[in-house]
């Protein structure tokens, strides 16, 4: 896969081959809040943006993900950067995450 833009589309639709690219995002992003949340946040992930996955020579996918991530306090999106490894045996984990200036190209 070369790169992925917005999914859900404008319209909520995701296609069924791009459902395990959005439940991969969806469980990164459930660490990505655990860790940047306060009692004074409420993250949710709104939508991906951007998605590229990036070859490896190991048995793991890796995928580079622009997420906007809806933040319901305060009613901003955030853009937010996570690299995201998955292996059958191992699962997922989010080897790199930030949040991204919110006037960044997305």
């Amino acid at each position: 896969m070369c790169c992925l833009s917005s999914l859900p589309d404008s319209h909520g639709n995701v296609p069924p081959e791009m459902e395990p690219i959005r439940l991969l995002a969806r469980a990164a992003t459930g660490y990505v809040v655990w860790q940047n949340s306060t009692e004074n946040t409420r993250y949710e992930l709104a939508q991906i943006k951007h998605v590229r996955q990036v070859k490896r020579s190991d048995d793991y996918l890796e995928f580079d993900y622009m997420v906007l991530l809806h933040e319901f306090v305060s009613q901003e999106i955030i853009p937010w950067q996570m690299t995201v490894l998955w292996h059958p045996q191992h699962g997922v984990k989010v080897t790199q995450n930030s949040s991204q200036p919110k006037h960044a190209e997305y």
